[in-house]
């Protein structure tokens, strides 16, 4: 079914508003920590982290997105910044032993060409191809100019570490 961006509008059917409701219940139930701050710091999230499991076991951190995250030196470039974050993060991830999902933003001149993303679209860091384990873009062929079908959209992996 396939509606607009606003779940409340008259483009989606009862059925789908009752659906994705229910989904959003269900999330509110779950036992999350938000961290919704605008300087937030590498070194906040790990300080987040280790309260979280002294409380408890902690399955995932997510963070949206890596180039939101203040810089570790004021004084760093935002490439800098960016790569002195992505490794926090992992260093983060490896020592408190907690999968880490790094959301980033690829740049823009991916958006006008009509083939799907890949780890060098990411924006302004070559580290995070080498910190990730895992790099992943949604795709939607439609906003490329690649497909004619608004709906159709695909996960591609574009880089994976498989433990032996």
């Amino acid at each position: 079914t396939r509606c607009s961006r606003d779940w409340s509008s008259d483009v989606c059917s009862s059925d789908l508003r009752e659906s994705l409701n229910a989904t959003k219940d269900a999330f509110r139930s779950l036992p999350m920590r938000l961290c919704d701050t605008g300087t937030l710091t590498t070194r906040r999230i790990h300080d987040e982290v280790v309260a979280a499991q002294a409380r408890g076991p902690v399955a995932l951190v997510v963070v949206d997105y890596l180039q939101q995250l203040a810089p570790m030196d004021k004084r760093h470039s935002k490439y800098q910044a960016v790569s002195a974050n992505s490794n926090a993060l992992l260093r983060m991830s490896l020592d408190l032993r907690v999968p880490a999902l790094v959301l980033a933003q690829v740049g823009r001149d991916s958006d006008k060409e009509t083939r799907p993303p890949r780890k060098s679209d990411l924006r302004d860091s070559g580290e995070i191809e080498q910190d990730a384990e895992c790099i992943m873009f949604v795709w939607q062929p439609y906003v490329a100019g690649a497909s004619q079908d608004p709906s159709e959209a695909a996960i591609l992996i574009d880089k994976l570490i498989q433990d032996n």
